[in-house]
């Protein structure tokens, strides 16, 4: 297992170093953190790249979850930066999963100077499903 895991740490940095280099520097990683409001979920390495980003979104809980939802960046006044849409996915309980989002707003040379991140969910998701 750890040797998968590094092979996957290697494949996405050298994934991120070839769409840096053929794309500019407009990139930031994030190394983890809580979803509130959610049973449980967290996130491991946001990376964010001009138009895209990817997240992993990790389930504690032994339940399977539907997740999906927009994540919003903030400057230090609160205003909204740049706006990044994660498609619906289901978690499978005790799992965690590599989202792909897209920015619909701003991009990611403008998320890299957010102080503060907020996650939105559409009234539907994060739901426990059985």
């Amino acid at each position: 297992m750890n040797q998968r895991r590094a092979f996957s740490w290697v494949l996405m940095l050298t994934l991120l170093l070839v769409l840096t280099g053929a794309h500019g520097v407009a990139f930031a990683l994030v190394r983890e953190g809580k979803i509130e409001g959610t049973a449980g979920l967290s996130f491991k390495n946001i990376v964010y790249n001009w138009n895209s980003l990817l997240v992993d979104i990790i389930n504690p809980t032994s339940a399977n979850i539907d997740f999906g939802g927009t994540m919003v960046f903030l400057n230090r006044y609160g205003k909204p930066i740049a706006r990044a849409e994660i498609l619906p996915l289901r978690l499978k309980r005790r799992s965690s999963h590599r989202c792909l989002g897209n920015f619909v707003l701003g991009s990611g040379e403008e998320a890299q100077s957010a102080t503060r991140l907020i996650w939105e969910f559409s009234p539907h998701r994060p739901q426990q499903t059985p």
